[in-house]
Formats: structure tokens, sequence, C-alpha cells
């Protein structure tokens, strides 16, 4: 690597003795847009906009007047913008008519100056990234093809360095790894040879105890083994008896309702579902729950018409949460479902 920058080096000092780009004699353009258009480039970096001038100068070269790049570098060399400089470099040395309308002498002293920028240190991203431009001068342009080479060069270098770099690191990550993995192996050998000594102080103990402890605490294990069978027994039944009660109180209440010798209105029907008591009841004189006034509370179901007569009037069973009630309504079949969670059972309620 330091042998093929010292070529470099040599090369480009001999190449710096030669005429500058800037001094090149350009000759105009004779197609008069051409004049006009370079024109207007040298106008808009007069006045300060120098962006429209940059464009200016590459769309005349792009129209085949290869020499307005000689004064787009001169002009970007006064200002000192290196970024237009190494790109119309490219630009000219690539362009199919520079060797017709420029100098062979400028144009070898454009590529070493294109070569020397890119030895830069700020410039090695460009350079990586138009390799390929590099590697397509460098046919014709032996300094540009060298170049090119040192590119590759450091890339495999900075390669094997980051290899290197990154197999010792996992080196000693793997290492770490092993002894972490080491004293956790020794910690559960530790902890298994301590387990086992206490399982044999255990047995030990349990041998030296007499028949008589051994019978009297295999039969308080059955006695406490049974009050816990005794206590799960009975928390069933007094599930069972809450829910027949229930049943029991809803059944009084419909009964008592439908005594009186007043005109009933239709009843429905109350089913207990999974968390709590389901209402339905089918109104075919309603055609929607709009048209009626329907109030739940935590004692009744109550609905009336426009005419303020009674559709629906009905007992909310016990323990039920109405102020969670929900409501629905389907139009298809004309029925009213009210659902109401059931209470949970409070700690004194269990006790």
């Amino acid at each position: 690597r330091t042998a093929v920058k010292e070529r470099l080096r040599e090369k480009l000092a001999k190449q710096s003795q030669s005429v500058p780009v800037d001094s090149c004699p350009v000759q105009p353009p004779t197609d008069p847009h051409l004049l006009v258009m370079l024109q207007d480039a040298q106008r808009e970096w007069v006045d300060g906009d120098r962006k429209r001038s940059v464009v200016l100068y590459r769309l005349a070269a792009r129209k085949g007047y290869a020499a307005a790049l000689i004064l787009l570098i001169s002009k970007a060399e006064s200002i000192k913008d290196v970024a237009v400089v190494i790109d119309s470099l490219f630009t000219l040395l690539m362009h199919p008519q520079a060797r017709l309308q420029i100098p062979y002498d400028t144009l070898k002293n454009s590529a070493g100056h294109l070569a020397l920028l890119l030895q830069q240190p700020q410039h090695h991203a460009v350079r990586r990234q138009r390799c390929g431009d590099l590697e397509v001068l460098g046919r014709s342009w032996p300094i540009l093809a060298e170049t090119n080479g040192a590119v590759a060069t450091e890339d495999v270098v900075d390669q094997i360095r980051d290899l290197l770099g990154r197999s010792k690191s996992d080196v000693l990550e793997q290492t770490g790894q092993a002894g972490a993995l080491r004293e956790a192996l020794d910690g559960e050998r530790s902890a298994s040879e301590e387990t086992a000594q206490l399982l044999e102080t255990l047995r030990a103990a349990s041998a030296r105890r007499s028949p008589a402890r051994r019978d009297l605490e295999n039969s308080n294990q059955r006695v406490t083994e049974e009050i816990l069978e005794l206590e799960r027994q009975a928390h069933r039944a007094q599930g069972s008896n809450e829910q027949r009660a229930d049943q029991s109180d809803a059944e009084a209440v419909l009964g008592a309702l439908r005594g009186q010798g007043a005109p009933q209105p239709p009843r429905g029907s109350w089913e207990r579902i999974d968390g709590g008591w389901r209402f339905s009841a089918a109104l075919p004189s309603l055609k929607s729950l709009a048209e009626g006034n329907l109030l739940v509370t935590q004692d009744e179901i109550k609905l009336t018409d426009a005419s303020h007569a009674t559709l629906v009037h009905e007992p909310v069973p016990r323990r039920t949460r109405h102020s969670e009630a929900r409501t629905t309504w389907s139009e298809k079949d004309r029925r009213l479902t009210v659902f109401f969670p059931e209470e949970l059972p409070t700690p004194l309620d269990e006790a």
C-alpha cells in the first residue's frame, strides 16, 4: 500500500509541471445557441446564481461542447468548490468529444489533477463510489487505473484489519462465555452436593424417629385431608342452595304477580346463564323499542307503549347488578332481551 502511494506521488509530481487546466486555450463554440448559453452561464455566475450557472455549463457540455467543462472547472476552483471540480473532471475525461476539442496534454493534466484530489482522505468516499468510472478511465489514463488499484488495496487491507479485530473480539467473548459457564457448572455442582447432604441428614433423622411418632404424624395428615374435603363439599352445597333459593324467590314473585286480579301484560321468560340472569319477551305489538318507554331498576323491568299501556312488568331476581344491565331489541322477531350480571360474592358471604 505504501509503495503504491509513493508511485502515485511521483507521477503526480511530474504531471504537476505541465500546463494547468485553467490556462488551456478554449475555442468558442460555432453554434450560436451554445454561445448564448455560455454567455448566460457567465452572467449568472457573476450575478451570484452559481447553481444555475453550473447547470448551464453542464448543459452546454451535454450538447457537444466539451470545453464548457474546462470553463466550469476554472470557475469552481476559483471558489474552492472541490465537489464540482471532481464531478466536472470525471465528466470531461469521459466526454466523447473531449479528445477532438481539447489538447491531449490538457486532458492528461486533468487526469493527474483528478487522481491527486482522489488521494486526499476527505475524498475517499467519492473514490469508492465512482470506482466503476475509475476502471473505465484507467484504460485510457494509467494514473487513474493505479488510483483505482489503490482503492482496492485499501479496501482489502481494511477488510483484513476488520476481520482480525472481529476474530479477536469473538475469541475474547467466547473465552468470557466459557468462564461464566464453568462458574455456573461449579455452582450447580456445589448446590447438588449440598442437596445430597441435606437429604441424607433428613433420611437419618427420619430413621431415628420412633414408630409411634410416625403413626401420629400419619394420622394427623389423614385428619387434615378429611377436613379439607368436608370444607369443599360444604362450599359446593352452599352454592347449590343459593341457586335454588334464587330460583324459588323469582318463582314466588312471579306467582304473586300472576295471582293479581287485574289483567297482566304479556309475560316473558327468565333464564339463568353463566354470569347472570337473562329476561326475554316477545312484543308483536311494538315495532321498535323507540316507540316505548323502558325502565330498568334494581327491582323491576317495566315497558310501556306510547299510550302508557304496560307491555312488560317483571320483577328482577336478587343479587344482580342492574347498573350493568344490557338491553337488546330484535327488529326481526320484535323481541326484548335484558341481561343482568350476577353480583360477585363478597369475602363475608364466602365466610
